[in-house]
This record gives C-alpha cells, structure tokens and sequence, in this order.
C-alpha cells in the first residue's frame, strides 16, 4: 500500500503535470490556429483565457525551456517557435505520464477508503458494544433489585 505522503506528493505532482500539459495544449492550440511563433505572455494569457490557468510568463519560460522548445526574437522580443509536430508528442507523453499517476494515486486512494469504511464499522461496532454494555449494567442492578439483594 501506498503511503498517505506518497499519496499526497503524487497528488502535487498530478497537479504541475496537470498545469504544463495546459500550458503545452494552449501553445499547441495556438499553433494549429496559424500562431507559429508566441510569447510567454502572450501563451500566459491566451491559457489563462482558455483554461483559467494563472501561470507567470517566467514559469512558462521554465517549462519550454526543459522541453527545448525553440525560441526566436522577433522585432526585439523573445517568441516561442509554436511548431504542431514538436508538440504533439509532448503532449502524447505528458498525457501517458499524467494517465499513469492518476491511476495509481486513484488505486491507493480506493484503499484508504476502503480502510476508513472499515474503520467506521468497526467505531459503529463499539458505539453499539458501549450501548449494550449500558443496558447490560441496567437490567443486572433491576434483577438485583427484584431478588432483594
């Protein structure tokens, strides 16, 4: 079983995969839409437009520039080369990656709440225990008392 940590950190990172693969799907959008080169601005606002995705144009530098997206500088102003088949398969990959966490993180998350079902039945099980255990006390002190002891 996966521990709640490694739960947690697959969430946070299903999280950031989550936000580049927007970022990569915007640029991808772009580029069919006839945008072969863009600023990280212009991608920031266009994703946040689309998607509601709030990203810096420094993060989105950051992440085109780990996947070696190309750059030129055009009238003075760095742009990135939105080419479709270079992102295509970027986008293939990411949503492979993103596919497989989420599966995993969904099969551990099924576990502990098949552990905290178990845990409530066993709180329901005690609460009744504790109620009988009440009655029990109850009727013994009545019998007593009809005996005269």
């Amino acid at each position: 079983m996966t521990s709640l940590k490694e739960c947690f950190e697959s969430g946070v990172a299903l999280i950031g995969m989550k936000n580049c693969m927007t970022l990569f799907q915007t640029a991808y959008s772009m580029s069919l839409e006839g945008n072969r080169r863009a600023t990280a601005g212009e991608i920031a606002a266009r994703a946040a437009s689309q998607f509601g995705l709030k990203i810096s144009p420094s993060n989105i530098g950051q992440a085109f520039s780990a996947m070696s997206i190309a750059t030129t500088i055009s009238r003075g102003k760095a742009k990135y080369v939105l080419n479709p088949t270079e992102l295509e398969p970027i986008l293939r990959v990411g949503k492979e990656e993103c596919t497989e966490i989420s599966d995993k993180l969904e099969e551990s998350l099924s576990e502990y709440q098949e552990i905290a079902g178990r845990v409530d039945g066993l709180i329901n099980q005690l609460r009744e225990a504790l109620r009988l255990d009440g009655e029990e006390r109850k009727l013994r002190a009545q019998i007593r008392q009809v005996r005269g002891e």
